[in-house]
């Protein structure tokens, strides 16, 4: 039988199909490992030992762990067991914060790869038009992923996919009202994944998973609410039951409730709000955490387009987010969770220019984006400066003093986040970074701190000049034996009196 010049065989076929599945995928995978590379300052090979941030406690709690130590039992931070799982795994991988960083570049790769494939679902554009769209959407990310290895950073493939559940069942609730158990799975897995890191990163699917009951009861739908309900907690288990079951073995599931949630109740009651900033700071967050206000905005829209159900999903998720933002500290990396919403913003606005009837509407639309992806290359070049510094290093110029058979009765308190790393020293008590910033928050964490310190004696403990928790057990065992002053505080080494 002859083939026929120009049809094309079955094998190139397959071979197509397999080049324009792949080939976005593997684009994808090159942009997020570029993105962790250039923008994670505390694990990147780019830039050298630069710890100094909250990624500096999850790698110690990660690296230690692998090496016999117990999160929370032996070494305290208030963040979930999910978060210093993946930082122990990249210490499992390679004994160093590259390990960490592969972790990373795994889950990025995750977010990129989702928002492709849905950019790809929800628009008709062209392969190079989709990839610039996801560009875009970790462009923004990286105006608010910090120093990188952050709580947030973990949930994103998830709530992405909890996200995009809750969207497609919105614009598809008049052919169906029924709501996909598979989607209830997802989000229960979404909102078990944020307990396990932090448990306030599951606020907006949570609202979502809210509104959706709510409107199933309205509809008289009680079967398929009680099916999804079963499908959400089953989702829950399967991502909390694992940790739930390896500390209770361990006989440290008190610690971890403690650490995970119960401190963070009371850590959230003396939270400082985005008011008591200046407006700089304030509208640095704002623009942050654009992508929700923007949600707000075409939700208010679709409400007086009579468009009610999505109005009210939209309005309902974003405002109480945006209430939370205000209402929470400065720190930028807590926007994070604004970012699964891009792809809403994006789409959504697309649908309002097709109704806005303007000339130059598209050369309009060009001159907006090309505004706002320089005022984010602002933003990151300006995050760059701020976390890519290393001025913490000279603290450790008085630290030469210490023998190096005393290191490992070294504790850094209120000190340096990245000491333990960076001189290879294995924290002797739980309370080993922050101590006074956690125990002020809690009575009960300062009274164990107080007890821990004044019960283990270490040789040597280095501190800023200030007063603190322990300062009455310092001026009464311990001398002073080297100051420095870095970045305007001066800091004491303290050596234990030998009596």
């Amino acid at each position: 039988m002859k083939t026929v010049i120009g049809t094309p065989t079955l094998t190139n076929r397959i071979i197509k199909r397999l080049t324009e599945a792949i080939g976005p995928i593997l684009i994808m995978g090159v942009i997020s490992v570029a993105f962790v590379l250039f923008n994670s300052y505390s694990t990147s090979p780019f830039y050298l030992g630069v710890y100094e941030c909250d990624s500096a406690i999850f790698q110690t709690v990660g690296r230690y762990w692998t090496k016999g130590l117990l999160p929370y039992r032996d070494l305290f931070d208030h963040k979930g067991p999910f978060l210093f799982a993946a930082n122990a795994l990249g210490y499992r991988i390679m004994d160093s914060r590259y390990g960490v960083c592969v972790i990373q570049c795994l889950f990025m790769m995750a977010v990129s790869t989702i928002q492709f494939m849905i950019y790809r679902r929800l628009t008709e554009g062209q392969k190079w038009q989709l990839i610039g769209w996801t560009a875009f959407t970790l462009l923004w990310l990286s105006v608010c992923y910090n120093c990188g290895n952050l709580s947030e950073e973990y949930c994103l493939p998830f709530l992405i996919l909890s996200v995009y559940g809750a969207y497609d069942w919105t614009q598809n609730r008049r052919e169906e009202i029924n709501h996909k158990c598979g989607w209830a799975l997802v989000y229960g897995i979404t909102i078990g994944s944020c307990l396990m890191t932090r448990a306030t990163n599951a606020i907006g699917v949570c609202l979502a998973v809210a509104v959706i009951s709510i409107y199933l009861i309205f509809s008289k739908r009680y079967m398929n609410l009680v099916k999804n309900g079963i499908a959400l907690l089953s989702g829950l288990v399967i991502s909390v039951a694992p940790f739930v079951f390896y500390f209770a073995t361990k006989g440290a599931m008190k610690e971890m409730l403690f650490g995970t949630i119960l401190y963070n109740i009371q850590y959230a009651k003396d939270a400082n709000t985005l008011f008591e900033y200046s407006f700089v700071v304030w509208a640095k967050c704002v623009f942050s955490f654009a992508p929700i206000v923007v949600l707000l905005f075409v939700g208010i829209a679709a409400l007086f387009r009579k468009e009610i159900g999505k109005g009210i999903m939209y309005c309902a998720v974003s405002a109480p987010m945006i209430l939370m933002f205000l209402l929470s500290a400065a720190y930028t990396h807590y926007y994070m969770i604004a970012i699964p919403y891009v792809f809403i913003d994006v789409i959504e606005i697309r649908e309002l220019m097709g109704l806005w009837k303007f000339k130059y509407k598209a050369v309009f639309a060009r001159i907006v984006l090309i505004g706002m992806i320089l005022v984010l290359a602002i933003g990151v070049i300006r995050n760059k400066r701020k976390y890519a510094t290393d001025s913490y290093r000279d603290i450790y110029q008085i630290l030469e003093v210490i023998p190096q058979d005393e290191r490992n009765s070294f504790m850094a308190y209120q000190s340096s986040e990245a000491v333990y790393l960076d001189m290879n020293i294995t924290p002797g008590c739980p309370y080993f970074i922050f101590q006074d910033w956690q125990g002020y928050k809690s009575e009960e964490l300062k009274e164990k701190i107080h007890s821990a310190y004044e019960e283990l004696r270490f040789k040597w403990i280095l501190s800023p000049k200030q007063k603190m928790i322990i300062s009455d057990i310092l001026d009464a065992e311990y001398s002073v034996c080297a100051e420095k002053e870095v970045k305007g505080v001066t800091y004491q080494l303290w050596r234990i009196i030998e009596k």
